[in-house]
């Protein structure tokens, strides 16, 4: 509860700073959002290739600065600079994995959601592999953890800026339609686009190739990150692999705790 508690505040100091720049209050001006390990670095790169097409290689090492995550203070302190990568783009899009709150109410969203048992499997990964912590897998399941961010209460909570107007982006239709879910994107942003510059900008985010610039060029904040042998951020991207880490037990006390969310965003079960 104290590290809940204490994230919040974290939450609303960073949002009364982009507050305090007014920032979102533009037609350009949006939000990037979803649970962790759901789509939104995919998407997230789609849409810098998309906005910057004279950059032909985006990747972690400089993803940041086109499109900055809103939970890094570094990063925040991009959209104070004029003269930053943040303003070269026809679109200003800032990442965030934060819970729903009154201070995204009238803002530009785009949510990205994703089957949960691919993104907890994936998110548990990250974190048991990529940080070095061994978490015991029901209190992760039950966003117990506090690190782990619960995947109802996130998704329902955004359901209201759905209900907004917000534009949902679901994962597996990234997976069978890149290309129709960026064009989706880009007319929600009010960008008119070709079919050949949205399968330039899918392209470039390719999963082999993005595992191919991972390596090339690393990854942002390596040095703050504690690392297992297998630990890179681009790992598969898969859909359908819960079963590998999880039981069957497992998946389906987590399907009967989240009937209502996973029903709402037409997951049947996990």
């Amino acid at each position: 509860m104290i590290e809940a508690l204490k994230v919040l505040r974290q939450n609303s100091r960073r949002n009364q700073l982009l507050d305090s720049l007014n920032y979102g209050a533009a037609e350009s001006e949006l939000f990037l959002v979803s649970f962790p390990k759901s789509g939104n670095t995919w998407l997230r790169v789609m849409m810098a290739n998309l906005l910057n097409p004279q950059i032909e290689e985006i990747a972690f090492h400089n993803l940041y600065e086109l499109i900055p995550d809103s939970e890094v203070a570094d990063q925040v302190g991009l959209i104070q600079d004029r003269r930053s990568g943040f303003y070269a783009g026809s679109a200003q899009v800032v990442k965030s994995h934060d819970y729903y709150q009154r201070y995204y109410r009238n803002k530009k969203v785009i949510y990205v959601v994703r089957d949960p048992a691919d993104a907890l499997t994936s998110y548990y990964h990250y974190l048991n592999v990529r940080t070095d912590q061994d978490m015991d897998k029901e209190v992760f399941l039950a966003g117990g953890n506090s690190r782990v961010k619960s995947w109802s209460r996130h998704v329902m909570g955004w359901r209201r800026a759905i209900d907004q107007g917000a534009l949902l982006v679901k994962y597996e239709d990234m997976v069978a339609d890149p290309e129709g879910s960026l064009a989706r994107v880009a007319d929600f942003i009010g960008l008119k686009v070709s079919r050949e510059e949205l399968e330039t900008a899918v392209g470039r985010a390719d999963f082999k190739r993005m595992k191919a610039l991972e390596k090339k060029y690393g990854y942002f904040n390596n040095n703050q990150i504690k690392k297992k042998s297998n630990s890179e951020f681009v790992r598969k991207g898969k859909v359908g692999e819960a079963s590998d880490v999880f039981s069957e037990a497992q998946l389906e006390r987590f399907a009967r705790k989240n009937a209502k969310a996973l029903a709402w965003y037409g997951y049947s079960r996990c």
